[in-house]
Formats: structure tokens, C-alpha cells, sequence
């Protein structure tokens, strides 16, 4: 038969290593985790930093000629706030 001792030796060996391993699945988890952020990360960084397509530019874009310099950019804006946008 066990003493005490011996049994409770063994008892916080096996607390112990339940405890590890639990520690070792949170550790996986958070990793896991840590992988996904810097995935969605990388994929937010590459759709800021990609450059405009031109025909997106164009189809927002309004050309306006013949137009004396003397008119202001903000008479011009006067004029386009009326323009429907959409």
C-alpha cells in the first residue's frame, strides 16, 4: 500500500501534467490565433497599399475644359456639389 506521501507525490505529478498540457492546448490556440490575425493582417496591408484601377478612377472622375482660369476651384465645386452622385 501507498503511503500519503507517495500518493500525494503522484497526485501533483498527474495535477501537473494535466496542467501542462492544458497550458500547452492554450498555447497552441493562441498561436493559432495569433496565425489568423496576421493572415487578415497581411490581406488588409495588401488592399490599401494596391493601387487604384483606372478604370474606377475614370468612372468617378468628371472632365471639365474650356474654362478660364480666372474661375476658382471653389466655384467649380459650387457647380459639381449639384451633380447627382452615384
Amino acid at each position: 500500500m501507498r503511503s500519503l506521501k507517495h500518493t500525494s507525490i503522484a497526485y501533483n505529478q498527474d495535477m501537473d501534467e494535466k496542467e501542462l498540457e492544458e497550458m500547452k492546448r492554450k498555447v497552441e490556440e493562441l498561436e493559432e490565433e495569433a496565425r489568423k490575425l496576421k493572415e487578415m493582417q497581411e490581406q488588409v496591408d495588401m488592399a490599401t497599399s494596391a493601387e487604384p484601377n483606372k478604370e474606377e478612377v475614370d468612372a468617378r472622375s468628371i472632365f471639365v475644359g474650356n474654362v478660364s482660369p480666372s474661375i476658382y476651384a471653389r466655384v467649380i465645386g459650387i457647380l459639381t456639389d449639384s451633380m447627382p452622385t452615384g
